[in-house]
């Protein structure tokens, strides 16, 4: 019953920062992107997703679920899957048109006049059959009263049975059409043209004299002012209720709302019935019939449809859009963009001294964001595939037709590459060392430096042709220069000469990609995670294996409060690794680390036919981290807050044995015969599903847990006859872990010539 319990205000941890009034101001914006698409990340479900359509109603209850009311039924959303709600007998409720989340349970209004309480999704619905049209909306009030404005009249809930309000309740309509309690308990109900209140305690409706036309709405601003939707109009009817006499004015929108939320920092969203979504920064600014300013987000901008209905804040802070063709999430994104152009390919970016981030690419003039947000583009054309910061935090460029330097905001060009032939992917990697050296990689070609304005080509450091020239580069804080090769090598250039480090030395991250170097240590990482290098011997840390660490490509370290963080960038997004869980997990090659996930979207801005440019994140003047991703280059500030700081519940879907859906509920016991066992399973996230990670094992069997990552199965064959329990725990992208685990325990049955029975009979 607990878990159909609705989320309190004092439970909404969550923080909508990317739906802040200030969205329309930030300094990133540019002017050809809506300031909420910048500030916003956007996801949608739709047909293709197995998403619902026609979505009339949604509600979310304690145990973490979305549900969804719509034209054809009632469904359930964990963030990944949608189902559709049967009761215990095979039925589905019909379509819906209300939704309210209780502490008894779910409530569900029906087109038909029905009404549903649903406990548990194990037990029959409470159902009652009120014969008073469509419940337009539910509503509770403190004493635990269910009020239902529907078709033919007001109806109300003791607890035992309904009623419905009349004359001698002072309810005057026909028709009620909105219910609604606010922050004092005080009830509202509007009818065909009157509004109501019945204030706590109060026995009869009071007409407040305020007239409006078939309310389809009523929400409470944060000064506590009431606001209202009314049917056939292109306006919003807003009144002040903290004085005797209740005021109302219009504020025209121009077309027809279907519904409206105020977020939790006062903002006003409206979904209307073919503009998509309104957002009005500051409702309370508005002239003597209109907003003085609103922005839009619709199909333009990648809303599933502009026909939106319901409206929903969940515990998190993100919002939910209910539309005609799905469903749609706007959430604060976690990593802002910077601005730059996004038809940019092969992005390399640098970030000097002064404030500026620098990004070059292969098809578009070179660019530079300076303090303010704002972008410039210098005359630079030519294809640039590397980019490097000096020791006076000057900005060096290479790329096919030569090097050049910063000096300012301006460029200036040094020298030509060492070769004057074409090139494929001509740089590979660029280091300026402390004393004026430039050391240029060259693809096939090899290391190079340039001294005194003479190139001199260096010699491979072995025979092996994918080490002709190296991948990566990086400046010791000593002055020494570090190369990474491919195939787990490592050379390091000093005044004492050149010296090599590999498998003898304990490496083993394959190619090495990403690198950053610390007083006294460094850390490496490449195709197969990563290592800390204490000067003379790696350590590698044990990462997850479930291919999220592979292919890294920019290693950052940032201290914090408790020590030195790592920021990581990969094939599988960006991840926090905390200072405490990275020495855990030195001390403890089996401690699995708990890591933060800030984006999830894989891959990068590169062109597949070209080669990356590393690395592909930098930490700016301001302290800012910026990486290169597949929608162009974002930032964040290490020491923001996330949020999502409850523990996941992780729950067992199902068990397959050979193809067969075997019942979780009860401990199974499998036949003997059992050859293949699929055990799904997954967690509760609304807001950040794609961030949840999990660890599993099989007690009888596994000797340690595994890490599936974002795997939400796991598979055994073979196993011998013996009792099992499996177990498996969720985290979520904070690395906050459930608080339970979830199991299932059962058996499999021996075979019967290995009976203890049988040897005995025989």
């Amino acid at each position: 019953m607990d878990a159909f319990k609705p989320r309190t205000a004092q439970a909404r941890f969550g923080v909508l920062t990317g739906l802040l009034c200030l969205v329309l101001f930030s300094t990133l914006a540019r002017a050809d992107r809506s300031a909420l698409d910048q500030q916003l990340e956007h996801r949608r479900w739709t047909l293709n997703d197995n998403s619902p359509s026609q979505i009339g109603a949604l509600a979310e209850t304690r145990d973490g679920y979305l549900w969804l009311g719509t034209h054809d039924s009632l469904y359930r959303f964990d963030g990944f899957d949608f189902t559709s709600y049967r009761t215990p007998d095979g039925n589905d409720l019909g379509i819906v048109s209300s939704l309210l989340a209780s502490d008894a349970g779910l409530w569900v209004g029906l087109r038909n006049g029905g009404v549903h309480l649903i406990r548990s999704l194990e037990a029959r619905p409470d159902s009652f059959d009120l014969a008073r049209g469509v419940i337009y909306a539910l509503a509770q009030s403190a004493d635990g009263s269910i009020w239902a404005a529907a078709n033919d009249g007001l109806m109300r809930f003791d607890g035992k049975r309904w009623q419905q309000l009349g004359r001698a309740q002072g309810f005057l309509g026909q028709n009620a059409y909105s219910v609604f309690v606010d922050r004092d308990d005080r009830l509202w109900v509007a009818d065909e043209q009157r509004l109501y209140v019945l204030p706590p305690g109060a026995q009869k409706l009071q007409d407040t004299g305020v007239r409006s036309q078939r309310t389809r709405q009523i929400a409470q601003s944060a000064d506590g002012s009431l606001w209202l939707i009314e049917r056939e109009r292109e306006s919003l009817l807003r009144v002040k209720i903290d004085q005797p006499q209740l005021q109302a004015t219009h504020i025209a929108i121009d077309e027809e709302a279907n519904a409206m939320l105020f977020d939790q920092h006062g903002c006003l969203w409206l979904s209307t019935a073919g503009g998509g979504l309104l957002h009005v920064a500051k409702p309370n600014e508005h002239g003597a019939d209109s907003f003085e300013h609103s922005e839009r987000f619709s199909s333009r901008d990648g809303l599933s449809s502009d026909f939106a209905w319901p409206l929903h804040e969940d515990n998190e802070g993100s919002l939910w859009i209910g539309t005609q063709n799905g469903l749609d999430r706007l959430r604060e994104r976690p990593m802002r963009p910077a601005g730059f152009a996004p038809q940019a390919h092969n992005l390399a970016i640098a970030a000097d001294d002064a404030g500026n981030l620098w990004a070059a690419s292969s098809n578009l003039p070179l660019m530079r964001l300076d303090e303010q947000g704002l972008v410039h583009e210098l005359p630079l054309r030519t294809p640039i595939s590397a980019i490097s910061k000096d020791t006076h935090g000057a900005i060096w460029l290479a790329g096919s037709q030569g090097l050049w330097r910063s000096n300012g905001s301006q460029l200036e060009k040094v020298a030509p590459l060492p070769v004057d032939r074409n090139l494929d992917s001509s740089v590979r990697t660029l280091l300026i060392d402390d004393q004026g050296a430039i050391w240029l990689s060259l693809n096939r070609q090899g290391l190079y430096v340039l001294r005194d304005g003479s190139w001199q080509q260096l010699a491979a450091p072995s025979d092996d042709p994918a080490q002709l020239m190296p991948v990566s580069s990086a400046l010791g804080p000593d002055g020494k220069r570090w190369f990474g090769y491919r195939n787990n090598l490592i050379v390091s250039h000093d005044d004492q000469g050149e010296r090599h480090w590999g498998n003898a030395q304990g490496l083993d991250v394959g190619h090495v990609t990403a690198m950053a170097h610390l007083q006294d240590h460094s850390w490496f990482g490449g195709q197969h995670g990563l290592a800390r290098f204490d000067g003379e011997r790696f350590q590698q840390l044990p990462l997850s294996d479930n291919g999220l660490f592979d292919n890294l490509y920019a290693i950052i370290p940032v201290s914090g409060p408790r020590g030195e963080d790592l920021w990581l960038q990969g094939k599988g997004g960006v991840f926090q690794l905390p200072a405490e869980e990275i020495e855990k997990a030195l001390k403890d090659p089996k401690h699995h680390i708990h890591y933060r996930t800030y984006d999830l979207q894989g891959g990068l801005a590169n062109d597949p036919q070209q080669v990356l440019a590393l690395p592909t994140a930098v930490q700016g003047a301001d302290g800012r981290l910026w990486f290169v991703t597949r929608k162009g280059v974002a930032g964040l500030k290490p020491d923001q807050q996330m949020h999502g700081n409850a523990p996941p519940k992780v729950r067992i879907d199902s068990l397959l044995v050979d193809g067969a859906t075997l019942s979780v509920q009860t401990p199974p016991k499998l036949p003997a015969d059992s050859k293949r066992l699929v055990i799904h399973y997954g967690a509760l996230s609304l807001s950040a599903p794609e961030g949840l990670h999990f660890l599993y094992r099989l007690d009888g069997f596994d000797n340690e847990w595994h890490a599936a990552g974002r795997q939400r199965e796991a598979t055994y064959t073979g196993l011998h006859a013996g009792d099992y329990r499996f177990r498996v725990r969720a985290f979520n992208q904070n690395g906050v872990a459930s608080e339970q685990d979830a199991e299932l325990s059962f058996s499999i049955d021996q075979v019967f010539y290995r009976h203890p029975l049988f040897i005995l009979a025989v």
